[in-house]
């Protein structure tokens, strides 16, 4: 029975917690190690111990046979996906409500410039007040060159009244629960089989909690308006294929790139996920155009493309009206390979020219869980000698 497993799955996450937090430790070397030359005698007993624990409890969970009624219950679950992944936001929430918040060191001089605004120090947030170099006793107010999103997020609950963090808080609950609710409905709407969904709902509503202890960048404003707008994807295309009327259809379609383009003004990056979900609209479309119509509705699209870009023109512009510089020329100037104990070698080449299709061809996998034990991998073979000389 499909949900009997899943419930399975579900009890032996800890122990799939425990296990690969073993394999990590494996691979980092003890300063005074006594066995193998690798560990010292509590850190072998540690990896001795975890591992014996994972496969009792695994087997344990194998041969465990779940009540039926809590099975029941679990189907019941199943068919309220929304109801349960906010239930579980909320109370993995709890435990850290009462605690401070962590700010990036990108971000923190954005966050700092909405706090200046609501104090009346500063005209707008992303302005922020600080002193000048040449004489600190005086200040001087400077707009980031990163994008604005940063900094406007914990205005809203200022505005209302409550403290920076609390604001800072607020906000990212509502990205995280906005986001994650899309993501069901997107899950739904792609007919995914409704346990991966379950598991879906409770993994999101788990990640919630951890998410309003940290505000590190402006990826969770992204996460929470990517899924409802490639839902409003899949509503314009239908909206193409049941009415057929080009002027509004493309005054329509001109709207949402110009709101997607938008993503800019959020994060930089947000242009690239952006740019997948207008793609995605146009190869939804281009299939319901035969061959002799598909050249003018390529053409068109294209055209249309301008109000897409024309927010990060619009950004670029500001950009250099108040500072005299670009993003692009601030990040193009930087050179990435001074950093290369922290991101490796070549770094910055990967992401030029034919590397970059390399780099976005293993990009699906850098972000994946095993980015950490194979960075972990490295490390554990950087520390002999015989290693490093294989490499080089």
């Amino acid at each position: 029975m499909l949900i009997s497993r899943t419930a399975k799955f579900l009890l032996s996450l800890p122990a799939w917690w425990l296990f690969f937090f073993t394999i990590k430790s494996t691979l980092l070397v003890s300063k005074k190690p006594e066995w193998l030359g690798l560990y010292s005698t509590p850190k072998i007993l540690f990896i001795v111990i975890s591992i014996t624990s994972c496969s009792l409890f695994f087997y344990f969970i194998k041969k465990l046979v779940i009540p039926k009624c809590f099975l029941t219950y679990c189907e019941n679950l199943e068919t309220r996906n929304i109801v349960t992944f906010l239930v579980i936001s909320i109370i993995s929430s709890l435990p850290f409500l009462t605690n401070g918040v962590k700010v990036g060191e990108d971000i923190g001089g954005q966050v700092k410039s909405s706090l200046q605004w609501i104090n009346g120090e500063v005209n707008a947030p992303n302005i922020l007040s600080e002193p000048r170099r040449e004489d600190l006793s005086t200040n001087q107010e400077k707009w980031s060159l990163r994008p604005p999103g940063a900094a406007i997020l914990p205005t809203f609950g200022m505005l209302l009244g409550l403290s920076l963090g609390q604001s800072i808080k607020l906000g990212l609950l509502f990205c995280s629960v906005t986001g994650g609710a899309g993501w069901l409905i997107v899950f739904k709407k792609f007919n995914v089989d409704k346990h991966f969904i379950f598991i879906a709902a409770i993994s999101l509503g788990l990640k919630t909690g951890t998410s309003v202890s940290e505000y590190a960048t402006a990826n969770i404003i992204l996460f929470a308006f990517v899924p409802w707008f490639l839902l409003l994807n899949f509503l314009i295309s239908e909206r193409f294929r049941k009415y057929h009327n080009p002027f509004s259809g493309y005054l329509i379609i001109a709207v949402f790139l110009f709101f997607l383009g938008c993503f800019a003004w959020i994060k930089l990056s947000g242009i690239i996920v952006s740019g997948t979900i207008g793609a995605c609209l146009f190869f939804t479309l281009v299939t319901n155009y035969t061959s002799s119509k598909k050249i003018k509705f390529i053409l068109t699209f294209g055209i249309l493309g301008f109000f897409f870009w024309s927010p990060l023109l619009l950004l670029e512009k500001a950009n250099h009206s108040l500072t005299g510089n670009t993003a692009d020329q601030l990040y193009g100037a930087n050179d990435s390979d001074i950093q290369a104990p922290l991101f490796g070698k070549f770094w910055g080449d990967s992401t030029k020219g034919a590397w970059l299709i390399w780099s976005l061809v293993a990009a699906l996998g850098y972000s994946l869980p095993i980015k950490s034990i194979a960075h972990s991998v490295r490390d554990f073979g950087i520390q002999f000698e015989q290693f490093t000389e294989w490499i080089h």
